[in-house]
């Protein structure tokens, strides 16, 4: 057991042991990842690591504080070979010109945070709240620095996945998303989390956070309604809250409209009516250029907190701007 999960301690004679097994290409459904902080003897790589065949199954429950400040938890998608439709159609509330819907086709599952990162287990990573949008470096607790379940925010896309170069100043560089893949530099944010957990998380491309966010839904929202609130900042009072904070949707994933608006991969470009297999959005060859960001906020009006809405930015830090995680789903050895 993790003794670090409260209340998974036990007495002697106290417990018994159930044995499960599966395919480390097809691992259950949820993942939950701690984050081990750096000089922790506790072991990266099979021991941070636990898996669970339903929510029920979760130590304590999805919803307890554990999974938003020191560990990741993480849900898998169903989304192999699976044909679905992105983007909306004309006359959907709130639609722009971009949003061309046509058919997607992902390889494969993946897993996904069940939650927004926050700036508790951005202390588990850094050691420190420089940088997630917090006043001070120091004090996990300090309640000058807020609640730890609070996602991170005021982010550069650059502070979260690095810088890239350009191929005529430096062509043997690190040229980002899509040209360098999922490699990215070891002092990012993500590079650190990955260093912390043992886990080669990324941000989710744009396909992959509104499947997600779907849940099998195709209406606007993911509650079979196509109508939603229009008025800006009428979120929680317009202001952010503890992840968690707004309803799940089928697939149990929280936040996935309003609270910050998250990062995903790709960069910008129109969408084309063309079918197309693991999309990677525009490729900038080292220009970062202008970035997306989905889900919507506290802040923005409700026409942006739909499943296909887009908002697009150009390496700006704002106090919306949040992200979550994703990771292949296969089982750590």
């Amino acid at each position: 057991p993790n003794w670090d999960i409260p209340g998974c301690k036990v007495s002697a004679g106290g417990i018994r042991a159930v044995v499960s097994s599966w395919a480390t290409n097809a691992p259950p459904d949820y993942m939950a990842v701690e984050i081990v902080p750096e000089g922790s003897a506790f072991f990266i790589g099979t021991n941070n690591v636990r898996y669970y065949v339903s929510a029920d199954a979760v130590p304590l429950g999805v919803s307890d504080n554990y999974y938003k400040t020191n560990a990741i938890l993480m849900r898998k998608i169903p989304a192999a070979e699976v044909k679905w439709r992105m983007g909306s159609p004309e006359g959907e509330n709130g639609r722009k010109s971009d949003e061309t819907a046509h058919d997607v086709t992902l390889s494969s599952d993946y897993y996904i945070g069940v939650y927004e990162f926050t700036k508790g287990q951005y202390f588990r990573t850094k050691g420190s709240y420089s940088g997630a949008g917090c006043s001070s470096s120091s004090g996990l607790n300090g309640l000058q620095f807020g609640d730890p379940r609070m996602p991170v925010e005021y982010n550069y896309f650059e502070t979260v996945r690095g810088t890239p170069t350009t191929a005529a100043t430096n062509p043997e560089g690190w040229f980002g998303w899509p040209r360098s893949g999922h490699d990215i530099p070891d002092d990012s944010l993500i590079g650190l989390i990955r260093a912390r957990t043992g886990i080669m998380v990324d941000l989710p491309t744009e396909a992959q956070w509104e499947y997600a966010c779907r849940a099998g839904h195709g209406t606007s929202i993911y509650t079979d309604s196509n109508t939603y609130s229009y008025a800006p900042g009428n979120f929680n009072g317009g202001s952010v809250v503890a992840v968690g904070g707004y309803a799940a949707n089928a697939w149990g994933l929280y936040d996935m409209y309003g609270n910050v608006y998250e990062f995903v991969l790709d960069r910008y470009e129109p969408y084309s009516a063309d079918s197309v297999r693991d999309p990677e959005g525009a490729d900038g060859e080292g220009v970062y250029g202008t970035f997306i960001l989905r889900g919507g906020s506290f802040y923005q009006a409700g026409s942006d907190r739909r499943s296909a809405a887009r908002k697009t930015v150009s390496g700006t830090r704002a106090k919306t701007n949040g992200f979550r995680l994703v990771c292949p789903a296969e089982a750590v050895r």
